[in-house]
């Protein structure tokens, strides 16, 4: 196939394809709605895509983090309620995809992110629009409406 073409992990299991990723850096790794049971095996300096939606995961993996190269993550469908300051690295970063999660707040960090241009927080438990995003200064693309109820727990604005 296309070295150059996203790698799809909707069938991937770990116990079945241990060394998946192994052999040539990967720029983008799909695991949409795959229900991964472990983290494959990529080298993160490479990686430009990642998509984890519909994981079901409760925190990003810390190794997201290290993924220097990322320019699209897409965590949206999961049970977020907040994000890692690992992800404050990714100077790179252009599209960060949140929708469909539990996230109350933003961390600060967002919006020293230099090269966000999209940003999606679309139904999460935020019931204003974070601080931090208004200090981003590229921002081109927003979606923040319909958010779901927020509960009783105090909003953080860290």
């Amino acid at each position: 196939g296309d070295a150059s073409a996203p790698l799809d992990a909707s069938s991937y299991t770990r116990e079945r394809d241990a060394s998946f990723g192994a052999d040539a850096p990967l720029e983008a790794l799909l695991a949409a709605s795959a229900k991964l049971t472990g983290a494959p095996a990529v080298r993160p300096a490479s990686l430009q895509t990642l998509v984890l939606r519909g994981q079901r995961l409760r925190a990003l993996p810390p190794c997201v983090g290290a993924c220097g190269a990322l320019r699209v993550l897409d965590a949206s469908e999961n049970l977020l309620s907040d994000l890692p300051e690992a992800l404050c690295r990714l100077r790179r970063l252009q599209e960060l995809l949140l929708a469909c999660n539990e996230l109350r707040s933003l961390p600060a960090w967002v919006g020293a992110l230099p090269q966000l241009h999209v940003l999606n927080l679309q139904h999460n438990r935020l019931r204003r629009l974070p601080a931090a995003v208004l200090r981003i200064k590229g921002l081109h693309y927003l979606r923040w409406g319909a958010q779901k109820p927020s509960g009783d727990a105090p909003e953080e604005e860290v």
